[in-house]
């Protein structure tokens, strides 16, 4: 019997999405190919890594999903609008498009569903991983039927992508991946070293919650954006959709984080109003326009970046930046839409 060639998987992390991505790109690979992956490599968008990436050397084999296009990669697939670093990435994923494995397309809601569009005939288990494309695409398109589904949903896709907010150890990415392999939701949901993260983020989660709303450490401000400002602080986690619970009715949350290390930004529109969003992802790509080395990037609805602490911008500044394009952007596209005072 042929022993599997050993592959190395890169993967966005911590990300559900990019989980189930790898576990879908390994199954057609170890199919087509007989391709195992020997080295698990999850990355971000913090802007050290971002900066390196297309100066870094990919092994031979390499598989890239849920993250930015590098000429290296055998395999790739993605489905962010911000992909290509520069004209030369865009230029050589053309060149060869065609004779590799690449897969891209902006319009897609989830890197997971774009692979299953196109790998689902050669599934060694369709049900099972179909599940997870399902989940993943739920969770990166934010496609909640509430904000308490967002933030505390029972469903075991909700339970394990809740469990990646625990840590950013990378040696549980390489576990979730090996059992997404071969386990379904179920079953990797139930395990301890899930279920007990799980729980953690749970109760880091409400006690988020509490804190927000005895701190009055939020604000609405012109043009229905909620404004979110917090410091890295023990035994509690600051969802993303933390703001709606509080504001239903604001059109986009932008919230501030920050740590010893850095800060991170991050916007998103309400997912439960119906109205055209800006591209956040085009207003954080550009944002190297105003501040030289501050680039982030994300979807149309949904984009972050990450300020070193040795940055020459305040992170305050930036975020002041993002709302005003936010707002300024928002009225072209509905001029006659009511601005929500703060």
């Amino acid at each position: 019997m042929t022993r599997p060639s050993e592959c190395s998987i890169y993967l966005h992390y911590p990300c559900f999405d990019g989980l189930v991505s790898a576990a879908i790109a390994w199954d057609f690979l170890e199919g087509s190919q007989g391709w195992s992956p020997g080295t698990v490599c999850p990355v971000n968008y913090g802007s050290d890594q971002r900066a390196k990436w297309l100066t870094t050397a990919l092994p031979p084999q390499s598989v890239v999903v849920d993250f930015l296009y590098h000429p290296d990669a055998f395999f790739w697939a993605d489905h962010h609008a911000t992909t290509f670093l520069n004209e030369e990435a865009r230029l050589a994923y053309e060149r060869h498009k065609n004779d590799r494995s690449l897969l891209y397309d902006p319009k897609v809601t989830s890197c997971a569903k774009l692979l299953w569009e196109h790998l689902a005939a050669a599934s060694s288990d369709p049900g099972r991983y179909e599940e997870m494309a399902y989940w993943a695409d739920r969770t990166d398109s934010a496609k909640y039927d509430s904000v308490d589904e967002a933030l505390f949903g029972a469903q075991p896709g909700l339970q394990i992508a809740r469990s990646l907010s625990a840590s950013r150890d990378d040696s549980y990415c390489e576990f979730l991946l090996r059992h997404m392999h071969t386990d379904t939701l179920a079953q990797i949901a139930a395990l301890p070293e899930v279920a007990t993260r799980e729980r953690d983020v749970w109760k880091l989660t409400q006690n988020g919650l509490d804190f927000i709303r005895k701190n009055k450490r939020m604000a609405m401000r012109t043009g229905g954006i909620v404004v979110l400002e917090v410091d890295e602080i023990p035994d509690m986690i600051v969802n993303r959709y933390s703001p709606y619970e509080f504001y239903p009715d604001a059109r986009y949350s932008v919230a501030l984080s920050r740590s010893s290390k850095d800060a991170s930004i991050l916007a998103m529109r309400n997912p439960w109003r119906d109205f055209e969003s800006v591209d956040l992802g085009k207003i954080f790509e550009k944002l190297g326009e105003t501040f030289d080395g501050v680039k982030g990037g994300g979807h149309q609805r949904v984009a972050a970046v990450v300020i070193s602490a040795n940055s020459q911008y305040e992170p305050e500044v930036v975020l002041s930046e993002i709302v005003d394009q936010i707002r300024r952007k928002d009225r072209e596209l509905a001029p006659g839409a009511k601005a929500i005072a703060s």
